[in-house]
């Protein structure tokens, strides 16, 4: 691709950077059992292989296989919010129902908007695309 957008660039350099940092948030938390732990570490790893490979496949032209990664991105993100969280209560609830099959990744997603995501600053969400 001979002219790489920015973001290609940005994105990449973050990925690092930003799973590094997860992954010491997950280590700090004491209160995750070593299933919870694991699930989660292996979450994380689900998500920067994907998103690494999506941004591949995408430059490659190969967009559709490039969708459905990101979109598996969303769902190794949603088990990873879930340990992450600050109301550790819920982050235990949501995190046992998942490991014991009680709750899929779109059930945590719901309840994750109900209850956590309307307190995050919205970021990106009211940037224009043009930024």
């Amino acid at each position: 691709m001979k002219n790489v957008p920015k973001w290609f660039e940005v994105g990449g350099e973050l990925i690092g950077k930003v799973s590094g940092y997860a992954m010491e948030s997950i280590e700090g938390l004491p209160d995750l059992s070593s299933d919870q732990a694991s699930a989660a570490r292996c979450a994380l790893y689900h998500y920067v292989q994907c998103l690494k490979l999506s941004g591949d496949v995408n430059r490659e032209g190969q967009h559709a296989v490039a969708i459905s990664l990101v979109r598996q991105c969303v769902e190794a993100l949603t088990i990873l919010e879930s340990a992450l969280i600050s109301d550790r209560v819920l982050c235990q609830s949501l995190r046992s129902a998942w490991i014991h099959g009680k709750k899929t990744s779109g059930a945590i997603r719901k309840e994750l908007s109900s209850k956590v995501w309307a307190s995050y600053f919205p970021g990106l969400w009211l940037k224009p695309w043009t930024d």
